[in-house]
């Protein structure tokens, strides 16, 4: 998806390289910047992987954040302090997805902070573990999912 040319018809065939920083990217990039730049993105299960990887990345494109997280509030901070070093904003907000009463508070918190959302990424999964119950992992990996987009989109 990232990098791109804006016209897919004369796309390379062999993979780019994500930039680094913005001051790197080439005019074929500007339009893919261009769409992200001042967007409020929220991404689930931000603190390792592929999460934390796209917080930076839609930092990088000029994206504000909001990092959501089911514990280890240390990790949440310094996901934020590593967009807030790329010159965005970020905020961490704990919500495990699969109680309604935490996604409803992490939405209304996204309406009080940023009073819109543009960008869902879900990322959060899991359930695998031996602490959990049988049914958590299909609870956090389908259901929560639907239920956290549908809540997203009334602030889309």
């Amino acid at each position: 998806m990232f990098g791109l040319p804006v016209n897919p018809a004369t796309a390379r065939k062999q993979a780019r390289p994500f930039p680094t920083s913005l001051s790197n990217l080439k005019p074929v990039f500007l339009g893919h910047v261009a769409a992200f730049v001042g967007r409020v993105s929220l991404v689930t299960g931000a603190l390792r992987g592929i999460g934390a990887e796209t917080t930076t990345k839609l930092a990088l494109l000029g994206s504000d954040l909001i990092i959501n997280y089911r514990s280890k509030s240390t990790r949440a901070d310094q996901v934020c302090e590593e967009v807030t070093n790329l010159g965005r904003n970020a905020i961490a907000i704990q919500a495990d997805l699969t109680i309604d009463s935490e996604l409803e508070a992490m939405m209304s918190t996204i309406q009080q902070v940023y009073k819109r959302l543009d960008v869902l990424m879900l990322n959060a999964s899991g359930g695998l573990e031996q602490e959990t119950e049988e049914v958590y992992a299909m609870t956090l990996n389908h259901t929560a999912q639907l239920k956290t987009a549908r809540a997203a989109t009334k602030l889309m």
